[in-house]
């Protein structure tokens, strides 16, 4: 209100004017409050849910441990329970090589052991010699599951699962290059098993498994 508005009628109409205008106000104010609140609190959340870890999964880390073979597995999602894991290196055409028991998985020794920087190799059978391998489950992985790995020095470095893979073989020698890809700053791990359906047309596996997962 302009001050010269106060020159209009005495105190008293002052008065009565003013207190009509404050319930004017207010009654419009209250109208104002009642129309917009129910409009803001239908509006519904956005993002983030679908970016959320799984319940229970923890958050990576990806700090690299200091140098240690890798003694044993554990996968508890698909019940798999392992120790003793085989030392593989590279064949003589450069492939790596594989276990050479179904029930045995293998850690790629050439390449950083699990829990060390980059990314490192466990490998084990699906199928061997028309039995259910190690690795027959690999496939039922989600994001989120846990993999560990025990350590010689005693630790275990536990691993979260973020992508699971089901693809063609390549028709050549596999070797560590076709799995790792970039290696980056920190701790990761590959699981990787042949399908479990095997090609009689090609006297091979026609598709693989691989497993990534960083250290949590």
């Amino acid at each position: 209100m302009k001050e010269g508005c106060r020159g209009v009628g005495d105190t008293g109409r002052l008065a009565t004017v003013v207190a009509a205008v404050v319930v004017v106000l207010t009654g419009a104010l209250t109208g104002v409050t009642l129309i917009v609140t129910p409009q803001r609190s239908a509006v519904p959340a956005t993002g983030g849910e679908l970016a959320v870890a799984p319940r229970g999964a923890p958050t990576p880390s990806n700090r690299p441990l200091p140098p240690a073979k890798p003694v044993s597995l554990e996968i508890p999602a698909i019940g798999l329970s392992t120790g003793a894991l085989a030392e593989l290196g590279q064949t003589a055409t450069g492939a790596m090589e594989v276990p050479g028991d179904g029930q045995r998985a293998g850690w790629y020794a050439p390449g950083p052991a699990p829990g060390e920087t980059g990314p490192s190799l466990i490998s084990g059978h699906a199928m061997y010699a028309f039995a259910r391998g190690v690795f027959e489950r690999l496939r039922e992985l989600r994001a989120g599951d846990l993999v560990r790995v025990g350590r010689s020095d005693g630790t275990i470095a536990e691993f979260a699962v973020y992508l699971v893979e089901k693809r063609p073989r390549k028709t050549g020698p596999a070797t560590a290059a076709d799995y790792t890809g970039s290696p980056g700053n920190g701790a990761e791990l590959r699981l990787v098993t042949c399908a479990a359906t095997y090609d009689r047309s090609v006297g091979n596996h026609t598709e693989e498994v691989v497993v990534s997962a960083r250290l949590a």
